[in-house]
């Protein structure tokens, strides 16, 4: 038997009975229907199939007897109602069909029960709280909404891009080849396996990128030491034969091999670091060497370089990039001075330098000769070291985890900046 056969069965042999009564007997008949369905069913074979039984509470008047009191206030969407009188309610389902609420519109949020002998007759009183259900969803407003926002978006003009050709830059800083660096408490091992595997790294996250056109630049200090006295103690960190020209040629072959990994490479930007230089003092090889024999060599090989000790600015994408080591006075000084001797105007200007082992960043607002420069129209980026660190730099507090960046131009002449992290 249905549940609506059972209910009206029940209907059938219980004409007296109220729709909670309808409902506890199709339940102990084994109806597995919830309570409020059952009332539901009941009351719409009452009326006819319209099941409309239930009398709105908003409807409720205030009907004052000698005997029965009932009140209704609506307050902030909630409805209060209360009765006072003889009437036997002694529970929510009997105070929910006496009032008869549609569960279906309206919610109890709380109900009182509470009942006093008064000589030869008990009073009641109840009150309950209603809050009504959100409705469902009008189909047809969602459609109409979803037509005026189409149309909408149909006189909205597309923005014209200032570059996002699909060019991918990376950066990349401080490889230290040639350092040996084992057994420090918070620095990690460094060997020229690690450097080939953190560069394998790299060049997996640059080609997963997707890009077009790949340009990376190498901001210096390729090897530790040439001399192995760039500080007193510089060669006891270094790998067997890890000085002259011995690590310059492994810097080339793996500095080489890494490139030679990478996705639809374009060109190579090379500037020399403060380790570079085939001199024990940095004043006597300020151009850093062992950079420019790398670059030298790099082109040999078939690459499109570009070089210089110092810094390299060039505009890749519709962003203006500037070059260095850090390690120079020009990267320290005034920034808004850096960009406007090497910088361009009217386009979005990057500094980016290694050499502090640490990723730092600033930006600078400032009035340089009547022009205004826009509070992001510039940015200095220190970028992430291969290299991890020494002795000399712990003993010193630098450390820093290895990384690269990678910037690109995100369709508006700003940069995008990605910093991935190398294990």
């Amino acid at each position: 038997m249905s549940t609506k056969e059972l209910v009206k069965s029940l209907l059938d042999a219980n004409p007296g009975a109220s729709n909670s009564e309808i409902a506890r007997l199709a339940k102990e008949a084994g109806a597995s229907t919830s309570d409020r369905q059952l009332r539901k069913v009941a009351a719409s074979y009452r009326d006819g199939g319209s099941g409309k039984t239930y009398v709105d509470p908003r409807s409720v008047k205030s009907t004052p007897t000698t005997d029965n009191r009932i009140s209704k206030t609506v307050t902030d969407g909630e409805t209060d109602i209360s009765y006072t009188g003889s009437t036997s309610i002694t529970s929510l389902d009997e105070a929910v069909e006496f009032f008869e609420v549609d569960l279906d519109v309206y919610t109890v949020t709380s109900y009182t029960v509470n009942s006093w002998d008064a000589g030869d007759k008990t009073n009641y009183q109840v009150k309950l709280k209603l809050a009504p259900i959100n409705p469902e969803e009008d189909p047809v407003a969602i459609e109409e909404l979803m037509d005026a926002y189409k149309a909408s978006v149909r006189k909205v003009k597309r923005r014209k891009v200032k570059g996002n050709t699909g060019t991918g830059v990376a950066v990349l800083s401080d490889f230290h080849i040639g350092a040996k660096v084992t057994d420090m408490m918070n620095t990690d091992d460094f060997s020229y396996d690690v450097v080939v595997d953190r560069l394998k790294q790299a060049a997996d996250q640059i080609n997963r990128q997707g890009y077009k056109k790949v340009e990376v630049a190498l901001l210096g200090d390729f090897i530790e030491t040439f001399t192995g006295l760039n500080h007193m103690n510089s060669w006891q960190q270094l790998e067997y034969g890890g000085y002259g020209a011995n690590v310059t040629i492994i810097a080339y072959n793996i500095i080489r091999d890494f490139l030679a990994q990478i996705d639809n490479l374009h060109n190579v930007t090379v500037v020399s670091g403060n380790h570079d230089r085939v001199t024990v003092k940095a004043d006597v090889d300020s151009h850093g060497g062992v950079a420019q024999l790398l670059a030298f060599m790099l082109e040999q090989s078939g690459l499109k370089v570009d070089f210089n000790h110092a810094l390299v600015s060039k505009n890749i994408d519709g962003i203006r990039y500037i070059f260095t080591h850090n390690h120079l006075g020009l990267s320290k000084n005034d920034m808004v001075q850096t960009f406007w001797e090497y910088g361009e105007q009217n386009v979005y200007n990057v500094l980016l330098g290694g050499h502090f082992h640490s990723r730092r960043g600033k930006t600078q607002y400032k009035k340089l000769d009547n022009i205004h420069w826009d509070q992001a129209n510039y940015r200095s980026i220190s970028v992430a070291p291969i290299f991890t660190g020494n002795w000399y730099s712990e003993s010193n507090g630098w450390s820093s985890t290895s990384g690269i960046t990678i910037l690109e131009n995100n369709g508006d002449g700003r940069p995008n900046v990605f910093d991935f992290t190398l294990v």
